[in-house]
């Protein structure tokens, strides 16, 4: 017996082009590829164009909605765009499409043109949760599109799409993490959970807010902040890798600065820090890759033993970080990246890779441990 499927929609004229917006549950799409397909890219046939399924992120989406669904936080609102090239009913009275599953009736099965993760997360998710087969789900249906509008429809969706910008997605963290209220939100996407529990975003976007506003700061307006609406001059480098350096570096275990509760204090010592580095390693013109991505991630690096050191003498003055600089160069007259010249733009720091700065770090933190020993005066800042 053929099987008809009905559906409220509303209908919508796009120039020569008709959508139906409308919901399918997760059955539906249990019917598998009678109802469904994903034309895959096939490089050698010359057919297809969907890209290759990450299983990762669909596994990631169904276990994320069934957790929210045991608080009845289930939520999916953007649609699925599917597209086929047959004609499908509409009955202007009751508002309904109907189509039959029946290949011979050109219908069946829908091409996904958007949404393939969140089929498979959806058919995932239904098999954690035999209730999820209910759950509703948006989709618009394009008609009467053959194979190259399809293709071209992936593009206009995918092609142009720009991803979230990171800078902006560190930003909300950190609003989330301080807002009033947050936590009684009954259900967070796991990432979303860790990341503000952990509140290291919120501390770490504070941080860089400083040093790039503050004006004896060597870093003052050369960090890209996620608000700015283009490039300037003056940026070096933006607030992203920025931001994930300090969190990953400085407010790591393994570093003094994570542990001091006093945040005016941490950010002056880490000015401080920087100020020092701005004086000894950067020459007049500031034409210098120490304020760029190779120059960020060795200072950061091998912050945590110079930070020890002026903790073990009590003094964190932009001279007593200037001095344990200057003695560990001492230890090796070789170091050329202790040279200004050497972190000069088109010189050594701009030629190595993430490898051979953390070989340079390394051997840099061993220089320190190896310096003879700063005096200093009782704990300031």
């Amino acid at each position: 017996m053929e099987e008809i499927i009905r559906k409220p929609a509303v209908k919508i004229a796009q120039g020569k082009h008709t959508l139906f917006a409308t919901s399918f549950t997760v059955a539906d799409f249990l019917r598998g590829e009678k109802f469904y397909r994903v034309d895959k890219l096939d490089t050698e046939d010359y057919t297809g164009y969907q890209r290759v399924l990450d299983e990762a992120r669909a596994k990631s989406l169904a276990q994320d909605l069934n957790k929210a669904s045991g608080k009845g936080e289930a939520f999916l609102p953007t649609s699925i765009l599917l597209a086929t090239a047959g004609n499908i009913g509409y009955n202007e009275s009751s508002k309904e499409i109907s189509f039959s599953v029946d290949p011979a009736e050109n219908v069946c099965p829908f091409l996904v043109v958007d949404g393939q993760h969140r089929i498979e997360g959806l058919r995932q998710f239904s098999q954690q949760n035999p209730a999820a087969k209910n759950f509703p789900v948006a989709v618009n249906i394009a008609t009467e599109l053959d194979d190259a509008q399809q293709m071209l429809q992936f593009l206009v969706v995918n092609a142009k799409q720009r991803a979230v910008d990171k800078g902006l997605v560190q930003h909300i963290i950190s609003r989330f993490t301080k807002m009033k209220g947050f936590t009684k939100i009954p259900y967070l996407p796991s990432w979303v959970d860790r990341a503000t529990e952990k509140g290291t975003d919120a501390q770490a976007v504070d941080i860089v807010s400083y040093l790039n506003r503050e004006s004896d700061s060597p870093w003052c307006g050369k960090i890209k902040r996620a608000d700015d609406e283009k490039r300037l001059p003056e940026h070096t480098i933006n607030e992203y890798p920025f931001v994930k350096s300090i969190k990953a570096r400085i407010l790591s275990a393994g570093n003094l600065l994570a542990r001091i509760e006093d945040a005016e204090k941490r950010n002056k010592i880490l000015k401080n820090y920087w100020i020092a580095v701005n004086s000894l390693f950067v020459d007049g013109d500031g034409n210098t890759v120490v304020y760029k991505t190779n120059g960020l991630i060795f200072f950061h690096l091998v912050s945590s033993e110079v930070v020890a050191r002026c903790a073990d003498l009590k003094n964190f003055h932009v001279e007593t970080i200037q001095a344990i600089f200057r003695h560990a160069h001492e230890q090796d007259t070789l170091a050329e990246f202790m040279q200004p010249g050497w972190w000069q733009a088109g010189e050594g720091a701009s030629k190595i890779n993430r490898a051979g700065i953390d070989e340079r770090a390394s051997a840099f933190v061993k220089m320190i441990r190896a310096s003879s020993t700063v005096s200093g005066d009782d704990f300031d800042v």
